[in-house]
This record gives structure tokens, C-alpha cells and sequence, in this order.
């Protein structure tokens, strides 16, 4: 298990009830976290500056998890399998992480919540009022995208409605997603 961020709707499902209390729903498996977003979820000065309901779950998901043995913690651009990389993409929260899927030429980055809409193409300065550090996230956000169009990587997001291509338009970044027809040069 590969966990981006510590944010509700991304822990959500990584336990269960049992006997008064909580366990892991995948019961072998390592969930891996950025460990800087570990740290922030698992402090008590972390869980103060985040609203109540997601101070909650990480309270709720996180210490079954550990009491289980199951946390896997990275700080540096990681492989944890042969063509998936864990990089660090801070910003959304202070230990966000994105994952790099590659195979040969090929790639795609699973962004997670490094881009939140696909308003961020067009205005990667847009942030929302969930973003942990909004200039770190917009630094982020546009260093990914970048990278995604020198590598010609596939995005796929969290919250976006479609996977797609990032390419350079009129001064902007737009995402093309995939199927989409590409209009001839003129």
C-alpha cells in the first residue's frame, strides 16, 4: 500500500472494527508514508494545526497500522518495486508523496493530491484551502508537471476527472487527456 498523504479520504479503509477497537484491513501488505508525513500525522503538534476531522483519522488509521508492523517509511526518492518510485512532493501536506510508475520509455506519476483540479493546469498558483503550504504546493505542483512533460509521463490524480498528458499551450500548461484527438499542426 502506497499512501500519498494522511488526509481522510486517502486513509479511509486501511483499518476496520474489531473487538472494541480497530485493525488493519490488509493484514500483510506494507503502507508505505513519506516519513515526514508520518511524523506531522503521529505528533501531537502535527494533529494542532489540522482541523478536528482530520486530526481524527489519523488518530483512528494510523497507530493500528504501526502497532501491527506494517509501516513502511521512506525520506529519500525510494523504489520499492522494480519501476515504481516514491518521490516527495511536500506542499499539499508537509511529507505528500507521488508515485512513478515506469517501463522503458514509458511512464505514468500517480499525483495523489499534488494537483487538486484541472483548473491547476491552466492556474498551477490556484491553490485550495486544504493545502498544508500553499507556495511549496504551487513549487510542487509545477516541478511535477514539468518533469511529466520532459519525461512524457501519463498523470493520473486523486481528484482529477480524466489521466492525460501535460503539454505547454498559449504561455500555459492544459492537460490532454488520453483518447483524446490531437488537432493537426497548422
Amino acid at each position: 500500500m502506497i499512501i500519498s498523504h494522511a488526509h481522510l479520504d486517502h486513509l479511509g479503509g486501511l483499518t476496520g472494527p474489531a473487538g472494541g477497537g480497530r485493525v488493519p484491513v490488509f493484514t500483510r501488505a506494507r503502507h508505505y508514508f513519506w516519513q515526514a508525513e508520518w511524523d506531522f500525522w503521529t505528533s501531537g503538534e502535527g494533529l494542532a494545526q489540522v482541523p478536528e476531522e482530520l486530526a481524527d483519522a489519523a488518530r483512528t488509521h494510523l497507530p493500528p497500522l504501526r502497532q501491527a508492523g506494517l509501516v513502511g517509511l521512506v525520506s529519500e526518492e525510494t523504489e520499492v518495486l522494480p519501476g515504481v518510485r516514491l518521490l516527495p512532493a511536500p506542499g499539499h501536506t508537509p511529507g505528500h508523496l507521488v508515485v512513478a510508475v515506469t517501463s522503458g520509455h514509458d511512464g505514468a506519476l500517480y499525483l495523489g493530491d499534488a494537483i487538486l483540479d484541472e483548473a491547476n493546469f491552466p492556474h498551477p498558483g490556484w491553490v485550495s484551502v486544504v493545502e498544508w503550504n500553499p507556495s511549496v504546493a504551487v513549487a510542487t505542483r509545477t516541478a511535477l508537471i514539468d518533469k511529466a512533460i520532459a519525461e512524457y509521463w501519463l498523470l493520473i490524480g486523486f481528484h482529477l476527472a480524466a489521466r492525460g498528458y501535460p503539454e505547454r499551450a498559449d504561455g500555459h500548461y492544459r492537460l490532454r487527456h488520453v483518447g483524446a484527438k490531437v488537432p493537426p499542426a497548422r
